[in-house]
């Protein structure tokens, strides 16, 4: 248990810095991170190039047969971060740069994570939740998708 006190004393000295700062997205983030460890969870990135099926993925893993959570496009779609988690009903939380956050239907996610829709990320998402009884990701995993990530090998 010392090594996660130790690392539990670390991230509240970064959360002190980012809040000196003023980085309240980092500190919710921080918080997040602190909450999945003492819950035992694990977090699965999936991230890529542009157009190589992030979303066609995530939306398998979640047992879906639509993208209305991980939307698809021809063009490049997503513009944001989002996270898929376990919950009780199907729902969907806007966190912005500004440290606000927005309930929104799951039919308005395109409006806030597709290029489309916020090009450049000109809405400001730091972050989209979401949360729903997912058939196909076991309860203790959370998973991350990245927007157009550039990956040098």
């Amino acid at each position: 248990m010392t090594n996660f006190n130790n690392l539990y004393q670390w991230a509240d000295d970064l959360s002190a810095v980012m809040s000196e700062r003023k980085r309240d997205d980092i500190i919710q983030q921080i918080n997040e991170a602190k909450n999945a460890l003492a819950a035992n969870t694990f977090t699965l990135a999936v991230l890529g190039k542009a157009k190589r099926g992030k979303s066609t993925l995530i939306n398998a893993m979640l047992g879906r047969q639509d993208d209305t959570l991980a939307p698809i496009d021809k063009l490049p779609t997503s513009s944001a971060i989002t996270r898929f988690r376990h919950g009780k009903s199907e729902s969907a939380t806007v966190f912005f740069q500004n440290g606000k956050s927005e309930a929104i239907p799951c039919s308005r996610i395109k409006d806030f994570v597709t290029e489309e829709l916020n090009p450049s990320n000109k809405k400001e998402v730091a972050l989209l939740e979401v949360t729903g009884q997912f058939s196909n990701l076991p309860s203790q995993v959370e998973l991350r998708g990245y927007a157009r990530c550039r990956i040098a090998l």
